[in-house]
């Protein structure tokens, strides 16, 4: 037989390793012939509905965005984003809002920016303390007389042109009677930390341990089970309660961002509370 004999001159054995190299072709120009009417049919599409993608909607939480979100009282922006299926559940996600006290995020990402840029040092001094420990507690405890230093020296507008080049253009500390934000953003940055896309792998990393070492816990973690880590940002003035947060749980990471402009601010934190145990529950089991 033409591929068992293993004697056969050098010609021939050259035209043998030809044969064995474009086998795969004339198999394919035989299939592809006028006389593939039924096996070839089956080889390529007899099996097209036994392998079907993941339905990666949460029905359950798209019910509580469209029933209960949707119906809360006052000016709502919340998203949530599963980080493993890349699905987000948005509502009013690009709506504008004071940022309060969300606006440190910016100011933190434009720090660590400056950082690995060479232009600061952690231990640089600024008033009375270093930019390492302004960081934290411009962040762990909302402190705002070192976010404005820390701002001020990098300058606002520098900070602004940041964001929307990172693409967190619904960031604006400039205009009048700002700073403000949209969720949709706050989304955009935090997930940046997560990915290690934030200025740095180092530098988000930084940021990340910073925001799990929030101090101001009576919304998103309230009600989560011990062990679970958040790292986040509140924000709250007048009539604003905000949170941003990356939710690391057991079986589920995800990012969720409130704003809410509300009459009852003073209820709020408890309305979010408990919003969070239930994202968490239906993300966690399904």
């Amino acid at each position: 037989m033409f591929f068992q004999n293993r004697n056969l001159s050098g010609i021939s054995y050259s035209i043998n390793n030809h044969v064995l190299q474009f086998l795969p072709f004339y198999l394919v120009a035989y299939l592809s012939s006028s006389n593939r009417q039924n096996y070839p049919q089956q080889f390529f599409y007899g099996s097209k509905n036994l392998f079907k993608a993941k339905n990666t909607i949460n029905p359950k939480l798209q019910t509580i965005f469209a029933d209960e979100i949707a119906n809360f009282p006052g000016r709502w922006a919340v998203v949530v984003k599963d980080l493993k299926t890349q699905h987000a559940y948005q509502f009013n996600e690009n709506e504008i809002f004071v940022s309060a006290s969300l606006y440190k995020l910016a100011v933190m990402f434009a720090v660590f920016d400056e950082i690995e840029n060479g232009q600061l040092k952690l231990d640089d001094a600024i008033g009375n303390t270093t930019i390492e420990d302004a960081l934290n507690a411009m962040i762990t405890i909302s402190d705002n007389e070192t976010a404005l230093a820390l701002a001020e020296k990098i300058g606002w507008t520098k900070i602004d042109d940041l964001m929307a080049n990172f693409g967190m253009p619904g960031i604006d500390l400039i205009s009048e009677n700002g700073p403000y934000t949209d969720a949709a953003s706050m989304v955009t940055l935090l997930e940046r930390i997560y990915k290690k896309s934030a200025v740095s792998p180092n530098a988000s990393v930084k940021m990340k341990e910073l925001l799990l070492q929030q101090q101001i816990n009576d919304r998103i973690p309230k009600y989560l089970p011990p062990g679970v880590k958040v790292a986040h940002k509140t924000g709250e003035i007048d009539s604003l309660r905000h949170d941003a947060a990356i939710v690391l749980g057991k079986k589920s990471d995800y990012i969720f961002v409130f704003l809410a402009d509300t009459n009852l601010p003073g209820e709020t934190p408890e309305v979010i509370a408990q919003l969070s145990k239930k994202i968490y529950d239906t993300l966690e089991n399904q």
